[in-house]
């Protein structure tokens, strides 16, 4: 790994905010327990370094054991290859990943959290039906590392996307290459699909596109 390429460590924020080890842990699991002043040091190096926690870490030296739990709302194509990715990831690192399957089912996907929480899992990554974020930041404030698959943004998780932004300009390229369209429509399987990243960004980019639901 070159320099340039080399992440941050705990101990280097703390020596460059001029604080403990400690100091820096505490911050992260809550900034209000730190001082203001010790907080708006630390809140700088993270910021000057780049450094980001490892919050799989945490949640193993908290006491978790070493399974990760992944909620998807089905197993197919980009969440089967996400699925194998995680799985593949975590393997190399001596974890085992537990998939649940919510079907976009809010009250399901509740239930799979639950269940995986209740095994003490290292922590989650979960690609949300878009309709529990007050469910999931409570889940996330409780302690578990929770990382959001593809979905809304909600403090304090971190989230993972893919480029929806790129794969826009390269479907708009193709559509004014062949003429410029009269209308758009998004054929989806699932209502809950008109609130992915890329149907909200399609929508967003094309004036008066269509979102069409049918059953798969």
């Amino acid at each position: 790994m070159t320099q340039e390429n080399r992440k941050a460590t705990i101990r280097e924020v703390a020596q460059l905010a001029e604080v403990s080890v400690s100091s820096v842990s505490r911050y992260l699991a809550d900034p209000g327990s730190v001082r203001a002043y010790a907080a708006y040091r630390i809140r700088e190096a993270i910021q000057q370094l780049g450094y980001e926690p490892n919050t799989f870490a945490r949640g193993l030296r908290q006491g978790r054991g070493r399974t990760v739990g992944m909620v998807v709302p089905d197993l197919e194509f980009f969440y089967a290859k996400a699925c194998r990715a995680v799985g593949d990831y975590f393997y190399e690192r001596g974890y085992a990943v537990f998939v649940c399957s919510s079907d976009g089912d809010p009250a399901k996907e509740q239930f799979c959290v639950r269940q995986l929480q209740s095994q003490r899992v290292a922590g989650l990554i979960v690609s949300s039906s878009g309709l529990n974020p007050v469910f999931l930041e409570q889940q996330a404030r409780q302690g578990v590392p929770l990382v959001l698959l593809d979905g809304e943004s909600l403090p304090p998780c971190d989230l993972v996307c893919a480029d929806y932004e790129q794969a826009a300009r390269r479907l708009t390229a193709r559509l004014l290459a062949t003429g410029a369209p009269a209308g758009l429509h998004l054929l989806l399987g699932e209502e809950a699909a008109a609130r992915t990243q890329l149907c909200r960004f399609l929508q967003h980019t094309f004036a008066g596109i269509v979102p069409r639901h049918v059953k798969p």
